[in-house]
């Protein structure tokens, strides 16, 4: 136990937000906790307002807590719904990666270095068949020919990570659809969304992933 004389004090967190060739670069360098967790979620905002790909480079990450993760969460299912990809850079060997490994790796992208994390975010742009192409044809998942073209782009994000992906898709009227994604016909449920009526903003949009 320290000594009460002597409190320990937290680390300052900066989060830094770089432009590297079209890609918004979200740097966070200290710790994240409850107490800072709000700079890191400003400046993720600030780069998913920008409309392009995100990179988020923990490698100069100290530490980061549940409230740090959700907000990682959150910008995942973010970019998912504008369409734009989201990758995470973590060193494997560094303090945050046991609990990314364990908390996350099913539901982000995630890389061992800044450069990897850039390389990959490139090659997904680069792919020949586009995840708006996929969403846009129902012909690719035929459960999507009930939502409209519009409910449909907005599952592109997710499309793209997972596009051999067994989907499953329930009307509850009035346009409101749940759509599961399954990683095989009876896999383990890997994704579900609550897909709002065009033009409504899916305030209370959910994804779950296992």
């Amino acid at each position: 136990m320290h000594d009460q004389r002597f409190p320990v004090l937290p680390t300052p967190l900066t989060v830094d937000l770089d432009d590297a060739q079209g890609v918004a670069v979200v740097r966070p360098v200290g710790e994240v906790d409850i107490a800072t967790v709000d700079r890191l979620r400003d400046v993720l905002d600030e780069a998913l307002n920008g409309g392009r790909d995100v990179l988020v480079d923990l490698c100069d990450c100290l530490f980061i807590d549940s409230t740090g993760i959700a907000q990682l969460l959150r910008a995942q299912r973010r970019c998912d719904d504008r369409g734009v990809l989201m990758a995470v850079a973590c060193l494997p060997s560094g303090p945050c990666a046991r609990v990314l490994l364990l908390a996350v790796r099913e539901w982000l992208q995630l890389h061992d270095t800044r450069e990897d994390g850039l390389a990959a975010l490139r090659a997904k742009r680069q792919e020949g068949t586009r995840a708006d192409e996929v969403a846009a044809d129902p012909d690719r998942h035929a459960e999507l020919s009930m939502l409209s073209e519009e409910q449909r782009l907005s599952l592109k994000g997710f499309l793209e990570r997972h596009p051999a992906c067994c989907l499953e898709v329930q009307e509850f009227g009035k346009g409101f659809f749940v759509v599961r994604a399954r990683q095989s016909e009876r896999g383990s449920l890997i994704m579900e969304r609550h897909i709002f009526p065009s033009r409504q903003t899916p305030a209370a949009a959910v994804q779950r992933e296992s």
